[in-house]
């Protein structure tokens, strides 16, 4: 595992810190009642909040649940002001030190990489790659059915500080099983989580492939290894991880792949047309309330979006361009 890391809790709750973490919880919240509540005194708030982990008394208060359906059903957890305020204090402290022991393959909530940058190297790899097979696993309820346990014990060979553990157990325990959808510090943990997939993919001589979150596509020489590797993939996250590979698919470089949102090709990569028909329902919603400022925004976000993919077609679809 390399370096280890200790002596940590004390720059958590540092003040500077904390300012730091309650300006970035802020951003987006602005008129969201529970930070309205906290900005009143914000300050004699955080001194609050630092006392409390000083003593080690900070317990999580209880966090609203609700269900989307995005295009499937998940319970995603809204945590109050306060916590979202120590969520980044934590995160900035040891968020950095994770994702530096992470792989480069891996592009989901990382600095300067993300989506795009994942479905990029995706297709260069095919274009390196083109008699290839490509192998797609994803993980089944990823969030909801990552063991605690397991979890925190992964951490510990990382994070030596006892009191840092101790409060990122206090974090996890707002839910019995798994780790919350929405939570900061869930998408840092669970992506680090993954990277043990990713170790036992690297130690099986197989470079060529790349993670984002639970989705993972491999490059493989031929069908047969691809069916063995799932194999071994699949025994490996159910016995080593105690979580289980949901969808998987398996096919020839040339016929390309769905990962990421898009539709990659070796010569092109395209939205997927269910992310189009999502999209355009939306601004239609938005239209029919008279939310032009939203429908702008939105807009404006999805021809960025856009811009990543190839061909005129998006663009017709969402009624920006004319059909040639």
């Amino acid at each position: 595992m390399g370096q280890k890391f200790r002596n940590l809790y004390q720059q958590i709750y540092s003040w500077d810190n904390l300012l730091i973490a309650y300006a970035e919880a802020r951003r987006g919240k602005t008129y969201s009642s529970s930070y309205l509540r906290f900005k009143e005194y914000h300050l004699a708030n955080l001194r609050h909040l630092q006392l409390r982990l000083i003593e080690g008394a900070w317990t999580p208060d209880e966090q609203l649940q609700f269900d989307i359906i995005d295009p499937k059903k998940r319970t995603i957890a809204c945590q109050s002001f306060r916590d979202r305020v120590l969520h980044h204090a934590l995160i900035q402290v040891v968020g950095p030190i994770l994702d530096a022991a992470m792989m480069p393959q891996v592009f989901a909530c990382r600095v300067g990489l993300g989506t795009h940058r994942c479905v990029t190297r995706m297709q260069q790899l095919m274009r390196q790659n083109p008699d290839a097979w490509v192998l797609h696993v994803d993980f089944s309820k990823f969030f909801p059915s990552i063991p605690q346990d397991l979890l925190l014990t992964h951490l510990g060979k990382k994070l030596t500080c006892r009191r840092t553990l101790l409060l990122i157990e206090q974090v996890l325990s707002v839910q019995t099983a798994g780790v919350p959808i929405g939570a900061l510090t869930s998408q840092t943990f669970a992506n680090y989580w993954g990277s043990r997939l990713d170790r036992f993919i690297a130690n099986k001589g197989i470079g060529c492939f790349v993670r984002y979150m639970d989705d993972a596509a491999v490059i493989v020489n031929s069908k047969a290894q691809g069916l063995q590797l799932k194999d071994e993939i699949c025994a490996f996250v159910t016995s080593e991880m105690n979580q289980r590979i949901g969808k998987w698919s398996l096919g020839p470089v040339e016929r390309g792949i769905t990962f990421c949102g898009f539709r990659i090709r070796r010569k092109y990569k395209l939205i997927k047309r269910q992310s189009m028909i999502r999209q355009r329902r939306k601004l239609k919603v938005l239209l029919e309330h008279e939310d032009y400022e939203g429908w702008r925004h939105s807009q404006i976000a999805w021809m960025g979006h856009l811009r990543h993919g190839d061909g005129q077609n998006g663009l017709v679809h969402l009624g920006l361009a004319s059909p040639c």
